[in-house]
């Protein structure tokens, strides 16, 4: 399945169409082994600091 992934993914960011590419100002962030309210802090985390008032953020 791994290998599927990476072919597939593969293909996407080289097909002359429409490749696949992350935008330049877009924001990686790698929810690999966290749970999910780990995944809800740190995007959390990141608006705030990329906010102008820094107010608390409601979900």
């Amino acid at each position: 399945v791994e290998l599927d992934i990476r072919q597939r993914d593969e293909r996407d960011r080289t097909r002359a169409d429409s490749p696949l590419m992350q935008a330049p100002d877009a924001i990686y962030f790698d929810s690999t082994g966290l749970s999910a309210a780990e995944v809800e802090q740190g995007l959390l985390r990141i608006v705030r600091e990329r906010t102008s008032n820094g107010k608390e953020i409601q979900r």
